[in-house]
């Protein structure tokens, strides 16, 4: 099973003893059997997100000779809300340095979904293509961007799937990453509600553990096939791999 992570960060992360270098981070990840990762400077949440986003960059490239990290780093963009000024010139410009996935944070910067720049971010990132992951119940989310064509990626607890499950009748269109998923017979149950291509693969580094969520797609009872499209192919095609 080839292996792609959506929701990995790295860097500097204060008050924390985990080790979040990229070097610390790619020996975690393909300790795991993890091939490729997307991966958002801890720096761009916190501090810089400009910053920030020129480190991601230069990690992607480094990684590109894998004796740097051990896996193949693919950079991440980020605003932070708290700022929001030259958001529209940063997607833009980043979108053009090869970022295709984007990531908002509310959950370490202190905004909700009803944050009008939230939309507005949403708004630059569609009309660039890109896609949006950000983490939280999925009705918040979706009311916050008030019918915004964004692709959407969510994070969010199996404990608030039936939501989801709720707006997937509705015809709501968007993603999740399994890494707050808990126990192999999630997955299963996930997929028979939402159909092949609604899950990808995430692990949560380094906060959350890749080998618990690995596990989780291991053990599942889902076909070879259908792992293999939650592993990588759903990431892919969401993110229009062959348009790169």
């Amino acid at each position: 099973m080839y292996l792609v992570d959506c929701d990995v960060v790295a860097g500097f992360w204060p008050k924390s003893r985990i080790p979040m270098s990229p070097k610390e981070i790619g020996a975690l990840l393909s300790g795991n059997g993890i091939k490729e990762a997307f991966v958002v400077s801890a720096r761009g949440i916190l501090f810089d997100y400009q910053r920030g986003n020129e480190e991601t960059l230069k990690w992607a490239e480094a990684s590109k000779n894998l004796e740097s990290f051990g896996v193949r780093f693919h950079p991440v963009g980020t605003i932070d809300l708290r700022r929001f000024i030259g958001y529209r010139e940063e997607i833009h410009q980043y979108h053009r340095a090869g970022v295709r996935l984007w990531r908002l944070f509310p959950e370490h910067q202190g905004w909700d979904f009803e944050h009008p720049g939230f939309r507005r971010v949403a708004d630059a990132i569609a009309e660039v293509g890109g896609t949006l992951f950000v983490k939280g119940k999925a009705g918040r989310i979706l009311a916050g961007l008030k019918g915004c064509p964004v692709k959407l990626l969510i994070g969010t607890h199996f404990y608030d799937v039936s939501e989801v499950f709720a707006l997937w009748e509705e015809g709501h269109k968007f993603t999740l990453s399994m890494a707050q998923f808990h126990g192999a017979g999630t997955l299963r149950f996930v997929v028979n509600q939402g159909g092949r291509g609604r899950v990808v693969f995430g692990s949560g580094a380094p906060f959350f553990s890749p080998s618990a969520v690995k596990g989780i797609l291991e053990q599942s009872d889902l076909s070879e096939e259908e792992k293999q499209i939650i592993a990588s192919e759903t990431l892919w095609s969401l993110l229009e791999k062959d348009a790169w």
